[in-house]
């Protein structure tokens, strides 16, 4: 499985093909291939305002826009 998607203006890939993917559990990659961990901190620019997120609500974000594209 893998899905891209953009958040805060980024492209991320939610998938189960990535070396740090255990088990079948999805992991969610940036453009440039590297993991992103549910404590570790991104800014997120929309064009107007600037936030720092955690990567546990770009997780979250990922699950519900990747399971209703695949019709769960």
């Amino acid at each position: 499985m893998e899905k891209s998607f953009t958040y805060g203006g980024k492209r991320y890939l939610y998938t189960t093909n990535h070396p740090t993917s255990s088990y079948g559990m999805a992991v969610v990659v940036d453009s440039d291939g590297e993991p992103i961990g549910p404590g570790d901190m991104l800014i997120v620019d929309d064009g107007e305002s600037m936030r720092v997120v955690f990567g546990a609500e770009l997780y979250q974000y990922a699950m519900e826009v990747c399971d209703e594209e695949s019709g769960r």
